[in-house]
């Protein structure tokens, strides 16, 4: 069984060339959920979403951030955020595939 988490953010990419040669994000998440695609008693027939009810917009500037690209590849996006966090972030091909993982969600 697995079940992986996912939220949804809004992203704006800052067209300032003084922060980090245009490669900063800036963000603000405005929803949260979790994503379950399947249980212990087996998969899913599809997704299910569960909302996780943080109040973003009460938080002001605790829910905004950034994100800094310090490598950028064809289906690898390597990025440092605000707070020291390291994401790899893989693209996922529209079809559903995409590049394997050594390790399932």
């Amino acid at each position: 069984s697995s079940a992986s988490s996912s939220s949804s953010s809004s992203a704006l990419a800052n067209n300032n060339s003084s922060n980090n040669g245009n490669r900063r994000i800036d963000f603000a998440f405005d929803l949260a959920y979790f994503e379950l695609r399947a249980t212990p008693f087996g998969a899913l027939g599809s997704p299910v979403r569960i909302p996780y009810p943080v109040p973003f917009r009460l938080l002001g500037d605790e829910a905004k951030g950034w994100l800094d690209t310090t490598y950028l590849g064809k289906d690898v996006r390597v990025s440092r955020g605000n707070k020291g966090t390291t994401f790899i972030l893989v693209r996922e091909a529209e079809d559903g595939t995409g590049t394997p993982l050594p390790y399932d969600f």
